[in-house]
């Protein structure tokens, strides 16, 4: 109403109110049309945003329903927000996957420089090795005191840490800790043996997981 200035000139007859009224019509629909157009933009600007609160709200329901205890629901938060951070949800795995072969290697490579430079098994080894070892990876994420390995299970893939710590025990005592770069279960996978020792994190930690049957194609 105001961008038409009614109420300065009062329209006289029923010719003019109909005018008017109609003046007003298509003015409020231009002014909902630029307001649907803008908050629709802001709503694509900030569409992670937006998935993550989503989710949030169907695990909040889902805890209800199931009557999950606070404690498992803050350990199950305290997941979501770290992957959030990381940058480890589907948005990472669905770009790549448009990608072409050659270029998504190099997105990888550069990823995981540090875990690359960090492990002398990869450091050491020639480019078109590595190339085929970083596209059979796949990216885990674990909580604070999870169990990585158990010690004397059947050993059938390996893992580099790209962040965060876990400790190493063997008959129920800390033998070790190992940071970013080591490698964990590498001996197992390749002989294809019992775990001597389990593994645990101690902080949030992400992994690189490569398979046996994928470090064989590799091999190739």
């Amino acid at each position: 109403m105001t961008t038409i200035g009614y109420g300065d000139i009062i329209p006289s007859n029923t010719e003019e109110r109909i005018v008017t009224l109609i003046a007003e019509l298509i003015g409020s629909s231009v002014f909902l049309y630029g307001l649907t157009q803008v908050t629709g933009l802001i709503a694509n600007i900030n569409t992670a945003e937006v998935e993550f609160h989503k989710l949030m709200d169907q695990a909040n329901e889902y805890f209800e329903f199931r009557n999950i205890p606070n404690p498992l629901r803050v350990k199950v938060r305290e997941f979501f927000h770290y992957k959030r951070s990381s940058s480890l949800f589907n948005a990472e795995r669905t770009l790549l996957g448009h990608l072409s072969d050659n270029i998504r290697q190099e997105v990888q490579l550069w990823s995981m420089r540090n875990v690359l430079n960090s492990t002398p098994f990869l450091r050491d080894a020639n480019e078109s090795f590595i190339k085929l070892i970083v596209d059979k990876l796949v990216r885990k994420v674990y909580s604070p005191r999870e169990v990585v390995v158990q010690q004397g299970e059947i050993g059938d893939e390996m893992y580099f840490i790209a962040h965060g710590e876990v400790e190493v025990i063997a008959g129920g005592h800390r033998v070790a800790y190992l940071g970013e770069g080591a490698m964990i279960g590498e001996i197992a996978m390749a002989m294809k043996t019992r775990r001597t020792a389990t593994v645990r994190t101690v902080t949030f930690t992400e992994l690189l997981s490569l398979s046996r049957q994928g470090f064989q194609q590799a091999a190739r």
